[in-house]
This record gives structure tokens, sequence and C-alpha cells, in this order.
């Protein structure tokens, strides 16, 4: 039976498109239709940091106003990688401020009664709360009136995640910031995808493009100084704007930029040579050659920055998922250093 089914979601980099094709087993005939996730009402900015910055320092404007205009100060979301710097900051507020009726903590562990009343609240125009602090756990299915501020304290494992956390900003179409806080950190970019690495790492590429070209779509210039940090510093419009009070930090260089290995020919000789091993295996256990000579080819090509599930599955067009890790496996024989930059989930926020 030829029974039509339509599969939706908000966000989905192309690798994940892949796999929620394999796991509804759509044909390969498959139609996908793309939205561009591009908003171009929220001017992105990346702030790299000092490791050893105070949390009362960084903050120190954030925690003035709330103690100063209390409910009539700017909502803002602030997204923490983990638990864990959700907890400490929260601390930080706390110890300034006291009270926490302007602010609060959102997390997986954070009691229900205690996250429906913030929801309720960031959820009203006339809600108490102006500064929520909080994990992923309130990065989907929440809908925040007036909020226009977002920062990350802390850079996003993966693309979704933060296109996903930065659309909680300016859902009514009204002009919103998104802040990326990167702190000084060699094993920073061994944790999170590409894709996140090419965004806060670039100096001269507009930051809305990148997300664009990551999700396979196009994206109109933006205004300017509007668009992006990198496009506010190219801009000769002469139309004044308004400057965020993190914009004081000066930018810290990054000790690395995108994550790479060294590779030699003989190195490239031996990945071929056992990966062409595996196809024959492949196509001997199931008379299918699911994994082609011009697959086998890239990975050679861009073995030296692939070391995750989804470097292979995107620099290798791979579409099935046990495949690339089987050759991730192989890379790992060959190479020895994927487990070095395994992703550790301990403090992850997990629903």
């Amino acid at each position: 039976m030829n029974v039509p089914v339509l599969a939706l979601t908000a966000t989905a980099s192309p690798t994940n498109r892949k796999k929620i094709i394999k796991s509804l087993c759509f044909r390969s005939d498959s139609v996908v239709i793309l939205d561009n996730p591009d908003r171009k009402n929220i001017k992105i900015t990346v702030i790299k940091i000092p490791n050893n910055v105070d949390d009362d320092k960084l903050f120190h404007w954030l925690i003035k106003g709330v103690q100063q205009q209390k409910s009539a100060f700017e909502r803002h979301l602030i997204f923490c990688s983990s638990i864990k710097d959700c907890s400490n900051l929260f601390c930080t507020f706390y110890r300034l401020i006291g009270s926490t009726e302007h602010f609060n903590m959102y997390h997986s562990k954070t009691p229900e009664l205690v996250k429906e009343k913030i929801r309720t609240d960031m959820g009203s125009e006339t809600g108490k709360i102006r500064v929520l602090i909080c994990t992923n756990a309130a990065g989907m299915g929440v809908n925040f009136r007036n909020l226009n501020n977002i920062i990350h304290y802390g850079v996003p494992h993966d693309l979704d995640t933060f296109v996903q956390q930065m659309g909680r900003a300016g859902r009514d179409g009204s002009f919103s910031e998104e802040i990326l806080l990167v702190k000084k950190n060699k094993k920073l970019f061994k944790k999170i995808d590409q894709d996140i690495v090419r965004l806060v790492s670039s100096e001269n590429e507009c930051r809305r493009q990148i997300i664009s070209s990551a999700y396979l779509t196009s994206s109109d210039d933006g205004d300017n100084h509007l668009c992006c940090d990198v496009c506010a510093k190219n801009c000769n419009c002469g139309n004044s704007h308004a400057t965020h009070p993190l914009y004081e930090w000066t930018d810290v260089p990054m000790e690395e930029e995108l994550l790479t290995r060294d590779v030699t020919k003989e190195d490239k000789l031996i990945l071929h040579r056992k990966l062409s091993t595996y196809k024959e295996q492949c196509v001997a256990e199931s008379s299918i050659a699911i994994l082609r000579d011009d697959s086998i080819s890239l990975i050679v090509d861009n073995t030296d920055k692939i070391f995750t599930v989804d470097d292979v599955m995107k620099y290798g067009s791979i579409w099935t998922f046990n495949i690339a890790v089987s050759i991730l496996d192989i890379i790992n024989e060959v190479f020895g250093d994927n487990e070095m930059y395994e992703m550790s989930s301990s403090e992850s926020d997990v629903e």
C-alpha cells in the first residue's frame, strides 16, 4: 500500500535528516522540503572571554539591572551547557540579589510545579521574572513573551540545539540579540560539532550565512550592523545602533581553529585499504555494495577533520548510521585518537 506519510520537525541538520529518514523507513525517493532556519530579526554576536572571569564581573550589568529596575528590566534568557553551570550562575545571582522574585533557574531536575510557575510567568506580559538561567530544558516547547535577549554561557554541542535555543527570542518579530560567550579553552573544539566550531571561530564570514549553509539553504545578506558582529564590523551605513553591555569585553584569541589531525600519505593508503576491505565484507554478507568507492575517496580525503559519526555522514555522504559507526571504528584503528575527542555527557542536561 502506498500510504502517504508526513514527518515534521522544526530544526534538523542534514545529518539528522538522514537519521530521521532511516528510522522512519522512508523510501529513497521521499521528498524533503526545507525551510531556512534563518531568523533575520536576531543579531548574532560571538564574544570571547577569559577562562578565569568571575560570573559576578561578567554579568554585573545584568545583576545591576535586576536590582534597580526589577520588573521593568528587559527579559533575558541565559542558556548554560550543563546543570552544574546553571546552578553555579544561579548561586551568584542569589548571593548578590537575594530574593528570587525577578530571576530563577530552569533545568531537567527542577520540580514540575516550579517549572509550571516559571512557564506561566515567562508566558505572561506582566510576569516578574527578568532573568531565567536555564539549560536546554527551556529550549523547546515553550513560548516566552517579550523576550528579546538570549545569552549562551558556553557553546552548544550542535547547531540544531543552538538554533532552537536562539529561536526563543523575538518570536513576535521584534529585533533581538543572541550573544555567544566563548571561553578560551583548548578542549572546546573537541567537544562540539564542526558547524558550531565554524560559527564561533569565524572572523570574516557572516554568521547567519554560516548557519544557512550548514542547513544546505541560502540566506540574503542581513541588515549590516543588525545582522551579526562580523557584518557590523564592516558596516558603513552611518546609522546609529545600540551597543550591548557585553560588547565591552575585549575578544580573546582562541588557541585552536577547526579540530584537525595530521594525515600522511601512508595513513591515507592504509585507511583506503581498510575501507575497501570493509566494503568487500559488506558485499559478501549482503550482496549489496552499501559503501561506494566515491564515499571511500571522500572519507580518505577528509580524514583530517573526521572525528565523530556525524562527521563521517557529512564528509563521506554516508546515509546509514550503523555504517558510519563502523567507518569511524576503522578510522580509529588507523589513528587511535578518536577516544580523546569523544564528548562526555556526564554533565549534560538530559530529559
